[in-house]
């Protein structure tokens, strides 16, 4: 039920119509918070370069094996191509609002695109890209 609630909160493109979609290329990865599976983390992948009008976010959350994969348009399906930085926020999905809200508690550490250790680059026709397991400290 967590699942479903939160995918809803990431608010992909899926009201997009089809022939406006761009073709994505899947993402997917771990996330280890202190050594151990992180679930419910909000990981975004935020475009540096590439064509960017119009198109809506690309994130995820993380399961409670810390896996993600990352959904632009619809569930799991990647990003458009380009250079993107990855942040991420571990915060809590509130029922009652239907809203993800703080306080992080990665103290707001991993949630800065421009600070972001984590990069990744799309090509066009791109294989599918596996981020492996991603390592973050709440230290």
């Amino acid at each position: 039920m967590l699942a479903v609630a939160l995918l809803l909160a990431l608010g992909c493109g899926e009201n997009m119509p089809v022939g406006d979609r761009v073709p994505t290329v899947p993402v997917k990865g771990q996330l280890l918070v202190d050594g151990e599976p992180a679930a419910a983390v909000k990981v975004q992948c935020v475009r540096n370069s590439g064509p960017q009008d119009g198109l809506p976010g690309s994130g995820a959350f993380t399961d409670e094996e810390g896996r993600f994969a990352v959904s632009t348009f619809v569930s799991g399906d990647g990003v458009p191509t380009g250079a993107y930085r990855v942040t991420f926020f571990w915060g809590q999905y509130n029922l009652m609002n239907g809203r993800y809200v703080g306080p992080d508690k990665l103290e707001g550490k991993y949630s800065d695109p421009d600070e972001s250790k984590i990069t990744f680059t799309v090509e066009d026709q791109g294989k599918p890209v596996d981020l492996g397991t991603i390592e973050l400290s709440t230290k």
